[in-house]
């Protein structure tokens, strides 16, 4: 867990809050699978608009953990040949 805070807070500066861009560049920038970060980078409003649960438009670190676990599920799927329309975050 320690390299995904390392990651949030490289691209959240210092007010420790991930924006709409912030995020979209994180991915553009960490995410090295084409396929993956395609899906990510369409999901990022729906992310954040699940997530997000103070209502200010961008991510707490807590509320960030989430898409650790869904790169993890979407690699996977890719792993077994799955595709990758999970919509479950």
């Amino acid at each position: 867990m320690e390299d995904i805070e390392k990651m949030f807070k490289k691209y959240a500066g210092n007010n420790e809050l991930l924006s709409e861009a912030e995020f979209k560049e994180m991915i553009e920038a960490e995410i090295w699978e084409d396929d993956i970060k395609e899906r990510l980078l369409k999901r990022v409003p729906k992310i954040i608009k699940r997530k997000d649960d103070d209502g200010d438009g961008q991510l707490s670190f807590e509320e960030f953990k989430v898409f650790s676990r869904l790169v993890k599920k979407l690699q996977e799927k890719k792993e077994k040949g799955q595709p990758l329309d999970d919509d479950s975050e």
